[in-house]
């Protein structure tokens, strides 16, 4: 129902993870995918694990489920 008065914008965002030492972002093994409303900075969903092809559509099934239920939702991303 709040979709109904809200407009919602959803920022889809990868983080490195820091496992046992510090290491280049491109070369890191830990990756948290992050969902996240921009205006109230509301977390919506948060992933971590390995950077691989799973925990990337993992997430987007995440977001799959929201657009679905949700009217005037947008998302951006940097890629």
């Amino acid at each position: 129902m709040c979709n109904q008065f809200l407009h919602q914008i959803i920022e889809g965002d990868e983080l490195c993870t820091k496992i046992d030492k510090n290491t280049p972002a491109a070369e890191s093994e830990g990756w948290t995918i992050v969902l996240m409303d921009r205006a109230s900075r509301f977390i919506w969903d948060m992933r971590c694990g390995k950077k691989d092809k799973e925990l990337f559509l993992d997430a987007m099934n995440i977001l799959s489920q929201l657009v679905d239920s949700a009217d005037g939702l947008s998302l951006f991303t940097d890629g």
